[in-house]
């Protein structure tokens, strides 16, 4: 199963030429699940769908999920807000699959913003695939907030695990680097406020064994606003099944991160990981 993450960058910047090199992208990498963040809700642009339109597909701004129809997809969306500067928008999973059920919780955060994670429940051939997607708070001295939702997120993942067949995915932006306290919770490193978790991170697994950037100051768009480049992005999946190494990690990549006439995708660059059925 082939997992890709990517923070869409709201409709910032040059959205008229970054939307169909995100479209490009993501139909190159031909992956099962695209977890995104930043979506902004067609609403918030003045957008109607067509009545013919599915309706799952009406909160993908500008049309992305129409972009993308000859996959099929199905598309879960949960909404939330970064900054009051913004539109509505948040998180969405794209999904080959049927999308049995969904969930949705909103994380602490400060006030003037909403955070939230959102899950889907994905029918697959192989049994049902659980994914989770959320974005953390963006600022860098939000340390203590970040840690604050990652213990949230475990919460909601162990409330979910008595329905897993297979190992579950958490992908997203937490904004947050490896070496962070929210980031080690994940992986099992440390425990924060008597909680722990383990899942494990594709990259750090299957990676190439670079850095691995995903804010990176070669993109203009990250570069503009004077933060240090760092990895970001996450794409991470709960242990393999031990008797038949189910949900192993195959691969991970950096990706869209190739701009196309000076212009980048997006500020992020993507992750894709291929979990190994």
């Amino acid at each position: 199963m082939r997992v890709v993450t990517l923070n869409t960058w709201n409709v910032s910047g040059p959205w008229e030429q970054r939307l169909p090199l995100i479209r490009a992208g993501l139909d190159a990498l031909d992956a099962d699940v695209i977890c995104l963040q930043e979506v902004v809700h067609l609403d918030a642009l003045g957008e109607v769908p067509s009545p013919d339109a599915p309706t799952s597909a009406h909160a993908i701004a500008a049309g992305l999920a129409g972009g993308l129809d000859r996959w099929q997809v199905r598309v879960a969306w949960a909404g939330a807000r970064a900054r009051r500067t913004l539109p509505p928008h948040g998180n969405a999973i794209l999904s080959h699959h049927p999308v049995a059920a969904t969930d949705e919780m909103a994380l602490p955060t400060t006030r003037g913003e909403s955070r939230v994670v959102l899950g889907a429940e994905l029918d697959t051939p192989l049994g049902r695939q659980q994914v989770f997607t959320t974005h953390l708070n963006w600022r860098l001295d939000h340390a203590a907030w970040r840690e604050r939702q990652v213990q949230a997120l475990c919460d909601l993942l162990r409330f979910h695990g008595g329905a897993r067949s297979r190992p579950p995915v958490l992908a997203g932006d937490f904004n947050a680097a490896p070496d962070t306290d929210a980031v080690r919770f994940i992986t099992g490193r440390c425990s924060l406020g008597g909680r722990s978790m383990l899942l494990l991170d594709a990259w750090e697994q299957a990676g190439d064994g670079s850095p691995g950037l995903t804010w990176d100051n070669a993109n203009p768009f990250a570069a503009a606003v004077f933060e240090p480049a760092l990895r970001i992005d996450y794409v991470f999946a709960g242990l393999p099944h031990q008797a038949t190494g189910v949900g192993r990690l195959g691969s991970a990549r950096v990706v869209l991160d190739t701009p196309t006439g000076g212009v980048y995708p997006s500020d992020h660059y993507g992750v894709c990981a291929d979990i190994v059925c």
